[in-house]
Formats: C-alpha cells, structure tokens, sequence
C-alpha cells in the first residue's frame, strides 16, 4: 500500500515500527551509560536541527557533519551494522540520511516530510533509551497494527 493510501495512524505505526528495529540492528538492546548520554544528546539535537531548520538538507547535511567529527570511542552516528565491517554506507548516520532523503521522496507535501522526519527521530530517541526493554513486545511482529 502507498504511503498516501494509509492513515497517519497507520503511517505512526510503521514509523514507531522502522525506528525500532533501526536502533536493534545498530545498537543491540544494551549499552553502556556513556553511550546511552551521547545518543540521547545526539537524538535530541537531531530533533532540534530539523524543527528549527525546516529544511531536509540542512538536516543531512548536519548529520554528515556529526559523523565527520566523531572520535574512535566515542562512536554514535558512525556506529556500524552489528558484525559489519565499518563502511560508511553500514554506519547508523548513514541509514538516517537514506530515510530522511525517502521522507523528502515520498512527501510532496513539505511540511508533511519535516513533520514525517521529526516523529522520526522522536520514536528513534525513545527506543534508543529504551532498547534494553524492546524485547518486552516486538512490535514488529504483532499483528493488526494501527
């Protein structure tokens, strides 16, 4: 079913969904606490960067940003697929620039994109702090999803 035939519910549903299974394929369902202060600090900014700059662009580009200047050990954007070698396509900013470039190309609307793209990173902070309890319900693999 194309986007534009689903409700928002179901549209929120998917999104809650994809940010989920996201944060298990980069990040496992533990961490450790300095982990967990940098990808909640960095979520919230990613958060801030596209409300504020109502652009898409801006948005990659800030996340290219944050991936160049990361440092060995204190690996957020830049953290590979779990057992992939660190290649850039693999690395989670990598990942999040595809999607919100899909939100620009599915969207005709622009408003409608920025608003995708913020619900986002809002479901990808919550199940990033709370990946240790993901396995609680997969929702992934509940059925009659909203």
């Amino acid at each position: 079913m194309a986007n534009n035939q689903l409700s928002e519910a179901q549209i929120t549903g998917q999104l809650v969904i994809e940010a989920e299974e996201i944060i298990r394929k980069y990040f496992g369902t533990s961490g450790d606490d300095d982990q967990e202060k940098r990808g909640k600090t960095q979520l919230s900014n990613a958060i801030d960067v596209i409300k504020q700059s109502d652009s898409i662009e801006l948005f990659i580009n800030w996340v290219r940003y944050q991936m160049a200047r990361e440092k060995s050990g204190e690996e957020f954007w830049t953290t590979p697929l779990e057992h992939s070698r660190p290649k850039v396509e693999d690395m989670f900013g990598s990942a999040i620039i595809r999607r919100a470039n899909q939100f620009r190309q599915e969207n005709t609307e622009h408003e409608k994109a920025i608003a995708q793209l913020a619900n986002f990173l809002g479901f990808l902070r919550r199940a990033f702090l709370a990946r240790k309890f993901l396995s609680i319900v997969d929702l992934s693999k509940v059925g009659g999803q909203s």
